[in-house]
């Protein structure tokens, strides 16, 4: 077969419409084998990036900086990670989201599992629009 007839995909019962078939016969080039070596090239030049997540001990960071309650631990985070700050709104929300996740207000008391919790709030504050900002 030539590579029209090889590539063309069957219809039901084999059958195509009238206008793909006229299409086929007048094709100069074939679509579906183009479409199917730019696939095949861009797999065959395309490296992978690595993936691997950033290694940022969270909790060391706050804890190193002596930061007693979440809002001061929100306050540094942002701080540390925005060049321009979120409404007052969006601070006070990202606060009761890390009082709600940590049980607590007090960091000395969450020290066990504080990581996770504020993991999250990195992930707010880097959706925030004003982090696309900086």
């Amino acid at each position: 077969m030539d590579i029209s007839s090889a590539t063309k995909p069957d219809g039901k019962n084999g059958d195509l419409a009238e206008s793909n078939m006229a299409a086929d016969r007048d094709e100069d080039f074939n679509t579906r084998y183009g479409s199917f070596r730019g696939w095949q090239m861009a797999i065959e030049r395309v490296k992978p990036i690595p993936r691997d997540t950033a290694q940022l001990n969270l909790s060391r960071m706050v804890l190193d900086q002596r930061l007693k309650d979440t809002t001061q631990v929100v306050d540094y985070m942002i701080h540390r990670f925005m060049r321009v700050p979120p409404s007052d709104e969006a601070r006070q929300k990202m606060i009761v989201f890390l009082n709600k996740e940590l049980g607590t207000t007090d960091i000395s008391v969450a020290q066990t599992y504080l990581e996770d919790p504020l993991r999250l709030v990195l992930h707010l504050i880097m959706s925030q629009p004003e982090y696309q900002l900086g």
